[in-house]
This record gives C-alpha cells, structure tokens and sequence, in this order.
C-alpha cells in the first residue's frame, strides 16, 4: 500500500495544496486499483518486478521532485515580482487535475501491472515535459521582468526630467505673474494718467467754450446786424429759460433781437470744436424743446474749429448761422 499521505506532505511545501493533493491521490489511487486488479498469484509472480519498477519510479519521482523544488524556489522568487505568475500556477493546477483524470481513464483500462507501469511513465514523460515547459515560461518571464525593469528605470529618468521642465515652467510663471502684476499696475497708473489728461482736456476745452463764448457775447451783435440786418435790443448772456414743458433749460447765448419790425429770439452755444453730433445735440436739446415758447428762434453756433470739412454746411441745412472765433 502506497503512502499517499507522506506523498503530499512532500508536494504541499511546493505546491499549491490543492495541486498536491490531486497528484498524491492520482498516485494512490493508481497503486490502489493495480493491487485489486491483480490476483495474489500474479503479485508474488511480479512482486520482485514491480518492486523493481517502484524503486525506478521513486527514484524518477525524486528527480521531479527535484526539479519541482528548484522550480518553486524560482516560482517563488518571481512571484514577489510578477501578479500574473500566480495566475500561470493556477492554469499549471489545472493541467494537473486534467493530468489526473487522462490518469485515472488509463488505470481503468490497465490489465495488467506492465501496462499499467508503462502508463505511468508515459504519465511521468508528460508530467515531465510540462515542467520543462514551465521553466521555458519561467525563463521568458525572467526576460520580461527584466525588460520592464529597464523600462521602468527609463520611465523614472523621463519623469525626473519632466520635473525638472514643470519646476522651470513654475518659475516662468511665477515671472509672469510678476510681470503682469506689474503691467497691471503700470496699466493702471496710466488710466490715472488718462484720467487726468481728460479732466485737463475737459477743463482746457471749457475754458476755450468760454473764452469764445465771452468773445461771442460782445462780437454778435455786429455780425448779426451786419450780416442778417438783426438788431440785438438785449445783452447776450448765458441764461436759464423754461422750454415747451415748463422745466428749465441753460442755453449758453439768448437774447431778444428785431429784424424788420419783428422780435425774434437769439438762441446759441458755443463748442471750442464743432462737429456733426454737437449741431444734431443742439437742435434736439435747445431748439426743439424752446420751439413754440419765444418768438422766431435764431439759432446760433460759435466754434474755434470745426471737425470735418462739411460741418458748417450741415449746420446750415438746419437753418443755423455759424461763426469762427477769429470773425470776432
């Protein structure tokens, strides 16, 4: 009777416990069926034979379990480096159970203890060759690991270079940051500047409407007696009128005039520049809102200069009189 039990004591320390348990009962019951298929009268006529053949396939087995032993030591070693050589051992477990049953098939054919034994060792070739076909698999995982460490280490010097550029680009950034910072506070000294040009401007160019409206005050009443036979009867003055709606307006020129027995009414503005949008405020802000109020409004735009070259023709259109400071 073989010893399955001390069998797998031996195979569960390299093997996978299930795997091992399926070989030692392959084995055991392989022994077990030869025994009960041969009668007592064959046994003691093969006894010496197949004690011969035991120790043959003990000494084999002790070669597999040699080779086992060396090739679980290295299965162990690339399994701290590898996942998937895990999952190798599992389909190797199955290839033993599938070992197994093609054993057990054979061993309910055996006639006769030779059949049998040359069965096993057909078996222990197959066995024999799967080993040799784990240890190529084992071999080519062996190169692989290696071509992944070697990718990995290159895989480390990119990422250390990559590092080093986002550290480089962090810092030219952090210049953008200042320099736009500082345009940002350039940009707004210099709206202050703009301001300030603009309160000037303003400033200047109504200090120019005055200074033309002062003139204007003292030079109409000549140009309009002159040019148009009006007589101014009041002063010119910039003044508060009620337009057609009752709220008060400024108008910067008003005055009561004749011309040819009838009263009309001097209404006007000065600009330093005159321009289009300026006649077309003027009509829309004073003429049409004092319209209906004071009798025969004449309208009247003083200018230093004019924007465009067709100004004082569009002011004209309207039926407004234009005047230059230097006619003054």
């Amino acid at each position: 009777m073989i010893d399955t039990l001390a069998i797998y004591e031996k195979l569960k320390d390299k093997l996978d416990p299930a795997a091992a348990e399926s070989i030692a009962e392959v084995i055991g019951s392989a022994f077990t069926q030869i025994q009960e298929s041969i009668s007592e009268k064959w046994f003691r006529a093969l006894y010496e034979e197949t004690t011969q053949l035991r120790r043959e396939m003990e000494e084999r087995f002790a070669r597999i379990e040699s080779v086992l032993e060396n090739l679980v030591q290295v299965t162990d070693r690339h399994s701290r480096e590898i996942a998937e050589l895990r999952q190798m051992v599992r389909e190797n477990t199955e290839a033993i159970a599938e070992l197994r049953e093609a054993t057990q098939r054979n061993t309910e054919a055996i006639a006769e203890l030779r059949e049998a034994t040359q069965r096993n060792t057909e078996a222990i070739a197959e066995l024999r060759q799967t080993v040799a076909g784990l240890v190529q698999v084992t071999e080519q995982h062996s190169r692989e690991i290696a071509e992944l460490r070697q990718q990995t280490a290159e895989l480390v010097q990119v990422t250390q270079q990559h590092s080093q550029e986002i550290g480089n680009l962090q810092k030219m950034m952090q210049q953008l940051v200042e320099v736009q910072q500082q345009t940002q506070e350039d940009i707004r000294r210099l709206t202050q500047g703009l301001d300030d040009l603009r309160k000037q401007v303003g400033g200047l160019a109504m200090t120019v409407g005055y200074t033309i409206e002062n003139e204007a005050y003292r030079a109409l009443p000549r140009l309009l007696a002159q040019d148009f036979g009006i007589e101014v009867e009041s002063d010119l003055k910039r003044q508060f009128v009620a337009d057609n709606t009752g709220e008060y307006i400024e108008v910067n020129i008003f005055g009561r005039a004749r011309r040819n027995g009838d009263s009309i009414t001097i209404v006007g503005e000065s600009k330093a520049q005159l321009s289009k949008n300026d006649v077309d405020a003027f009509v829309r802000r004073k003429l049409q809102r004092l319209q209906g109020v004071y009798p025969n409004p004449f309208p009247v735009l003083v200018t230093h200069m004019i924007s465009e070259r067709d100004v004082e023709e569009y002011a004209r259109q309207q039926g407004i009189v234009v005047y230059y400071s230097y006619q003054f």
